[in-house]
């Protein structure tokens, strides 16, 4: 019963496009809306570029990453970077860091977690604690020593010392340091900032990597203008005339390299349906098959990608090229019912 009556089905679908074209369009159109609203709804149907949205989900190694990435939030950079025009002045470049360091601390850790402006801190404490990083082989040796001097205290201090001749050398704790000291760089192999900043040798730029949590469009460019508000109110040529104040940094070029990924998939699929479009109306070679393949190509397609932000919410590096694809393989079946029509 069921296959005698598909085909009654299909007959009277194809009799109905035919009596009643523009109502089967206006069905199609009308059906648009609640597709569009699928893909705008809760913000629009998002993309994600990160690298992790390749992995598969149910891998244990993915779904651990995940876990800790949910109690550890990602950073990015944003840096701050002073000039001088045409000169140098490091001492006002320092100056300049010093003042900016605390007032963007002062932004709280929902937005500066850290202010890295120089290696200060790391110097002062592999400097407490060097003799920590000492040679292995000089540590053995002055173990054995000094194991060697404490038996021999023991030994005289209980009486049980035989000979006193072949006493080792006395230590101290100033000829130890001296000792493990040696092999610490000389000034040909001396540090890379001397004065601590992230400065230049010229003295002419300096820069202070601002480590931030801030994510999302909206609230990355609201700190960033918060961060050139306090730059402004600073006042860079105060501390030298030709003080000049750029931005670089992760926080800046992760944006653009996102519109740059979004723009491509938009050429992409934009050129890869213009391009089945075309190869169709050079093969009919008659406007309206190209207006009524063209029209249920982008209704299926609306469709898909409603259903997609509803489902899933977002596309990846991989099914942003789905427009091209689902056009492509999509659109075989109107042709050949067009074809058939025809």
């Amino acid at each position: 019963m069921h296959g005698r009556r598909l085909p009654a089905t299909l007959a009277w679908l194809g009799a109905l496009q035919a009596r009643r074209p523009w109502l089967i369009l206006a069905v199609g159109l009308l059906s648009l809306l609640p597709a569009l609203g699928g893909i705008f709804a809760g913000g629009g149907l998002g993309f994600r570029a990160e690298f992790a949205e390749l992995l598969p989900d149910n891998k244990p190694s993915v779904i651990e990453m995940r876990r800790v990435s949910q109690r550890l939030p990602g950073s990015t950079t944003l840096t701050v970077v002073a000039e001088i025009q045409g000169g140098q002045n490091p001492q006002a470049l320092e100056r300049f860091v010093d003042a900016l360091v605390p007032r963007l601390l002062a932004l709280g850790p929902d937005q500066v977690g850290a202010v890295d402006h120089g290696v200060q801190h790391a110097r002062a404490f592999f400097e407490a604690h060097k003799l920590l990083f000492a040679d292995l082989a000089d540590i053995e040796q002055v173990h054995r020593e000094v194991t060697e001097r404490y038996d021999h205290e023991i030994a005289r201090a209980s009486g049980t010392l035989l000979d006193e001749s072949d006493a080792p050398p006395p230590l101290s704790a100033e000829a130890i340091e001296r000792r493990m000291r040696r092999g610490e760089a000389g000034p040909q192999d001396g540090p890379r900032y001397p004065d601590g900043y992230y400065m230049n040798p010229e003295g002419s730029r300096i820069a202070a990597l601002i480590r931030t949590p801030v994510s999302g469009k909206a609230k990355k460019a609201a700190f960033k203008a918060q961060v050139e508000a306090i730059v402004r109110d600073l006042d860079p040529t105060s501390f030298d005339p030709r003080m000049t104040v750029a931005y670089t940094g992760a926080f800046l070029t992760s944006d653009e390299e996102y519109q740059a990924i979004v723009g491509d998939l938009m050429h992409v699929g934009g050129w890869g349906v213009a391009g089945v479009l075309l190869s169709v109306f050079l093969f009919f070679l008659r406007v309206r098959t190209l207006l009524a393949l063209g029209v249920t190509t982008v209704v299926s397609l609306l469709w898909t990608f409603g259903l997609t932000r509803l489902t899933i919410g977002y596309l990846n590096s991989s099914t942003g090229f789905l427009v091209s694809i689902i056009a492509g393989n999509g659109i075989n079946y109107g042709i050949m019912y067009m074809a058939r029509y025809l």
